[in-house]
């Protein structure tokens, strides 16, 4: 009896041994991605601020740049699985969420 219970637990370890190994460094690496994406998307936005500052030579670059801000913050939050947002919006889309 215990014989025949044996084998297939211990198949079952060995199959979730198996899947936490490929299951770790996938989470590693999608969080790693989501942490550079959103580093690019901010440095993004910094470039395109100093590209209006050059075309409008400054003039309100503050208010630009924090209106920018919010807006990358908001598109962030909006598809951030760790906010709880989900995939609801993304950086192509012409709709924002109100901040």
């Amino acid at each position: 009896s215990i014989d025949k219970v044996a084998g297939p637990v211990g198949e079952a370890l060995i199959m979730t041994a198996i899947g936490l190994l490929v299951a770790v460094p996938a989470v590693l690496a999608y969080n790693w991605l989501q942490s550079r994406n959103k580093r690019i998307a901010e440095l993004q936005v910094e470039l395109d601020i100093a590209r209006a500052a050059d075309i409008t030579d400054g003039v309100s670059q503050e208010y630009e740049l924090e209106r920018l801000r919010r807006r990358v913050k908001a598109r962030w939050s909006a598809i951030s699985p760790r906010t709880g947002g989900g995939a609801r919006m993304c950086f192509g889309s012409r709709r924002m969420p109100r901040s």
